[in-house]
């Protein structure tokens, strides 16, 4: 293994990182800044803000945005997804739809370590695996 490779290998998982956070700061800047100059559209931050919103309040999971049903009901009847139930003590930090927009460029974000980590395994070089 040459001196390159060796100094490569040392700051690849620094790279990895940096560009992760670059791409969490930057795109958490311009989603925010799209939703307060009234360019978020479509519904779902909308259904999701008023989803989480309620939960806080103490309506479990109560949504009034469906075509099916006019009353309110809970959001779980229509798509049966607990884990939110992990992004709720977040949401109930900041509740406000801006908290929802940068969590989920997070998890956008945090893509790339399995993507990293599954180069620098199976690749002897790390950067062959981003050909």
């Amino acid at each position: 293994m040459g001196d390159i490779e060796r100094r490569v290998i040392r700051v690849e998982a620094l790279v990895a990182v940096g560009l992760a956070s670059t791409y969490f700061i930057l795109y958490s800047v311009l989603s925010v800044l799209r939703h307060l100059t009234y360019h978020s559209f479509g519904p779902d931050l909308g259904i999701f803000d008023q989803v989480f919103w309620n939960t806080t309040r103490g309506r479990f999971f109560e949504s009034t945005m469906s075509l099916v049903q006019a009353q309110p009901h809970s959001y779980l009847g229509d798509h049966f997804s607990p884990v939110y139930l992990l992004l709720v003590p977040f949401y109930a930090l900041i509740p406000r739809p801006e908290t929802l927009l940068v969590i989920q460029t997070l998890f956008l974000a945090l893509g790339v370590w399995p993507r990293s980590s599954t180069c620098s395994i199976s690749m002897s070089s790390p950067w062959r695996c981003c050909r």
